[in-house]
């Protein structure tokens, strides 16, 4: 089970109860223009399980200029950045955006940016 509040133009999700314990350093973000869609993985992410998502917030309504749903999924780290990329990959009208931290490293740069090193030259 959820916890659910609205604050502003989001609803805010956490827990009920014990859950993972931390503070989030950022958050996986997530687009669409399907606003169920978007609840449905806070659901899969929060409520079923995803032990190292503390928490989550989607948009009331659809942010200008795409006219898009926010999803944001507040974590202790970006370790599960490739999983859930891959997770949600075939979803149809769902855009993963990756992490959003409290700050970029060098190396998360980089691999982010680009795949080789000759990348850089050009």
């Amino acid at each position: 089970m959820a916890r659910r509040f609205r604050e502003g133009k989001w609803v805010w999700v956490e827990r009920e109860g014990k859950g993972p314990k931390g503070v989030p350093c950022g958050a996986y973000v997530f687009f669409s223009h399907d606003r169920s869609l978007l609840e449905r993985i806070v659901e899969l992410e929060i409520e079923d399980g995803g032990p190292d998502v503390l928490g989550a917030r989607i948009s009331e309504r659809p942010a200008k200029p795409r006219g898009e749903h926010v999803l944001e999924l507040f974590a202790r780290g970006e370790s599960m950045e490739a999983s859930m990329a891959g997770r949600y990959a075939h979803c149809s009208g769902l855009r993963f955006s990756g992490w959003r931290g409290t700050g970029v490293t060098t190396k998360a740069f980089f691999r982010k940016m680009c795949l080789y090193k000759r990348d850089l030259m050009a």
